[in-house]
């Protein structure tokens, strides 16, 4: 590509960025007042409660996806004839440079913005993972998926003794001049033109190109989206791309504002009938200020007690009973009960055990849906382009020096656990085996029942004690003549 044709498409992508401040703000919820600043100053000390219903439900998926990949030691295996010397060399970097905290935030970007994204290469300690903000990252705007992405902008800041050493003329952004503390946005340009190219740009000029292996970039979503064809010509005046998944966030960003709408108006109504206002004629007698200062037990002079009475104040019970729906609704919409997030009895969600069971066990089906999901469209890239990079850069000390003999050949593993399920469903549903097992074979139900499920019913200790018991029963007693 011609250096002005780069330069115009990076721009154009750019335009497109999609519009991920609304969902970031359903999250970490910044308070968006409905009135104008009169009628707010009129209304007084109103309620504006934020009931964190998004921010715990996106919680309790991330930590199904951590349960998921990142529970075990290592997160890759691969498997074939260079295996044993591969998967060293991979749990020795696993060790000594993690990445599983990248891989959080990662996680939370599926569900905040719809899109994740890491970017992985190597350095001279081994590879290095980082997380890639999607607001600095821009996809090609005609793709359909991310399959069909023929090129991407990803923007960054650099220290100048990076363009100084390109010869670069410096162009502070606004506002963000600090002297020899500056640092200087950089947009890098990444195409598909006989192989992945880069593009470096800085101040509307290219000041470096390479020819790449492929992309560093591995991109993934929790929450597919339906893909729409006119999405690039403007909804209601947003710009989006198409290769985004959908967010968690916008799908329940009307419902918690609802919720937190009548949850601060049921304060507000709680606060009127603890504390009533009173309705009193001029000639009552009743003084405001003995009112306001008198104390259990005072007593207080009036001329006519029957032209004094409690302003009527609304009920709680319909708000508290909307609320219960909201709450429903929400838990229907994610596929996160609040049985998933820890409590454990169904009569404080008043809801009854079977129908919390059922709601449970949907949500769950959900999750490990959005998990599969995860997989297919990140975890498979991600974990190919991080064992390539080992494979094809670690030392020979840990290579053994295969690559010198041969070409390494490989299959990647991703190490996963089933996910979706908490440990009350996985007891039911061993308990449910069992019972079935023991109608055909009894003595192999007991054996499973004592290996698998006796562990998920007593904590470490008491089980440690009961088998110490066990061995002790069955060592032979010795009797000496």
């Amino acid at each position: 590509m011609k250096t002005k044709e780069i330069i115009t498409t990076a721009n154009a992508a750019k335009s497109h960025y999609a519009q991920f401040h609304t969902t970031l703000d359903s999250y970490l919820y910044r308070f968006m007042s409905k009135f104008s600043p009169t009628v707010e100053s009129a209304l007084g000390n109103r309620a504006k409660i934020f009931v964190p219903k998004t921010y715990s439900t996106i919680k309790r998926k991330v930590a199904s996806l951590f349960e998921t990949y990142l529970n075990a030691d290592g997160i890759f295996t691969v498997s074939g004839n260079d295996a044993e010397v591969l998967n060293g060399a991979i749990n020795h970097y696993e060790r000594n440079k993690p990445f599983k905290s990248v891989l959080t935030s990662v996680f939370y970007d599926f569900y905040i913005y719809g899109i994740g994204i890491t970017r992985t290469f190597w350095s001279f300690e081994g590879p290095v993972v980082e997380r890639v903000d999607p607001r600095d990252f821009a996809f090609d705007v005609d793709a359909k998926s991310l399959g069909e992405c023929r090129y991407f902008v990803h923007s960054y800041f650099v220290d100048g003794s990076v363009l100084d050493s390109y010869g670069v003329e410096k162009k502070v952004s606004k506002g963000l001049n600090k002297g020899i503390f500056s640092r200087y946005a950089v947009d890098d340009f990444y195409y598909f033109d006989n192989g992945w190219n880069v593009a470096s740009i800085h101040a509307n000029a290219v000041f470096r190109t390479a020819l790449l292996r492929r992309h560093p970039f591995s991109f993934g979503y929790a929450l597919a989206k339906i893909y729409e064809k006119y999405a690039m010509n403007g909804i209601d005046g947003v710009m989006y791309s198409n290769v985004y998944g959908d967010s968690e966030c916008r799908v329940l960003a009307p419902l918690q504002d609802e919720l937190n709408e009548i949850r601060s108006q049921m304060r507000d109504t709680t606060r009127d009938n603890l504390t009533p206002r009173i309705l009193a004629e001029t000639g009552s007698g009743l003084s405001s200020y003995d009112w306001f200062n008198s104390a259990p037990g005072d007593v207080l002079y009036v001329n006519n007690l029957r032209s004094i009475q409690f302003a009527p104040t609304p009920s709680v019970l319909q708000a508290s009973n909307e609320i219960k729906n909201l709450d429903l609704e929400i838990q229907e919409a994610s596929g996160v009960t609040s049985y998933n997030s820890g409590i454990s009895r169904a009569g404080m969600l008043n809801q009854t055990a079977t129908g919390m069971s059922i709601l449970t066990s949907e949500g769950n089906t959900k999750i490990a849906a959005e998990i599969r999901t995860v997989h297919e469209t990140f975890f498979k890239d991600f974990g190919e382009l991080y064992v390539s990079l080992v494979a094809a850069h670690a030392p020979k000390a840990l290579m053994r020096g295969i690559r010198d003999r041969r070409e390494v050949v490989y299959d990647v593993e991703i190490e996963i656990e089933k996910p979706g399920e908490n440990k009350e469903l996985k007891k039911q549903r061993l308990v449910e085996s069992l019972q079935l097992l023991g109608n055909i074979d009894p003595q192999s139900a007991s054996t499973i029942a004592k290996d698998a499920l006796l562990p998920m019913l007593v904590d470490a200790k008491t089980l440690e004690k009961l088998q110490g018991e066990q061995n002790g029963l069955q060592q032979p007693t010795t009797v000496q003549a």
